[in-house]
């Protein structure tokens, strides 16, 4: 956007109004839910110590509906979006959900890097696990944002002795807000186990298979032995 805002501007390029929108729409969407998500995030963190100490309470219109609203139509829009488009089973579409919402902090900070500095470097991210694994948690900053959102909310739910509604709506909205850094933190983790791997699947899915087929043996109960009477002995029952 930095780079090429003037060319927007009327005679200043060959695009289309069309073309234009439609490249307005793809850089908004990098400043949307991903950045401003994590910036209502840490402004919530920082207002944390004004809830719980000083008791002022946020009012629910300003950013706790909003905030839930918002999470809500944006799962609601994932979903939607990908029945339309890709057509693949609810489990599925339930992981890429969760993996898309691990992303919220590194493309915030992909934002913030490109606003703030000029020539940044396109680095391709290593697809399949091919790349060079860093020795420190790659998850370490999502990981703290969580923790303390989490930790947070669970502290003034605890201590809402009075039972302001607020508070209660304030402490929801940072357990949601956590949700995106605690993805994040649950790929990375997925990511250095055996689970991120296929043989493991296909190893699983070829043990269910014959644990299903496998049929215990049938055991017959055999006969009681009738001894034969001979056709020319009567017998006679006992007197």
């Amino acid at each position: 956007m930095k780079k090429h805002w003037r060319q927007f501007l009327p005679g200043r390029s060959l695009l289309s109004r069309e073309q234009k929108r439609e490249f307005t729409l793809g850089w908004l969407s990098w400043l949307g839910a991903e950045s401003v998500g994590v910036l209502v995030a840490l402004l919530n963190l920082i207002w944390v110590p004004f809830v719980a100490i000083v008791g002022i309470a946020i009012p629910d219109k300003i950013l706790t509906i909003p905030i839930l609203a918002a999470f809500v139509v944006a799962v609601a829009h994932f979903f939607w979006l990908y029945r339309l488009r890709v057509r693949i089973p609810r489990g599925q579409m339930l992981g890429a959900v969760f993996a898309a919402m691990g992303l919220q902090w590194t493309v915030a900070r992909a934002v913030g890097f490109g606003l703030i500095k000029d020539g940044l470097p396109f680095i391709r991210t290593a697809k399949g696990g091919s790349g060079r694994r860093s020795a420190d948690f790659p998850a370490f900053w999502e990981a703290v944002i969580g923790g303390l959102l989490v930790a947070s909310a669970i502290f003034l739910h605890a201590t809402n002795w009075e039972f302001v509604r607020e508070i209660d709506l304030f402490a929801l909205a940072l357990a949601i807000q956590s949700l995106p850094f605690l993805a994040s933190v649950a790929l990375a983790v997925l990511e250095g186990s055996r689970l991120n791997n296929f043989a493991f699947w296909h190893g699983l899915e070829a043990r269910l298979g014959q644990m299903l087929t496998r049929r215990p043996a049938a055991t017959t109960t055999p006969a009681p032995m009738v001894a034969a009477v001979p056709a020319d002995k009567h017998v006679e029952p006992a007197q």
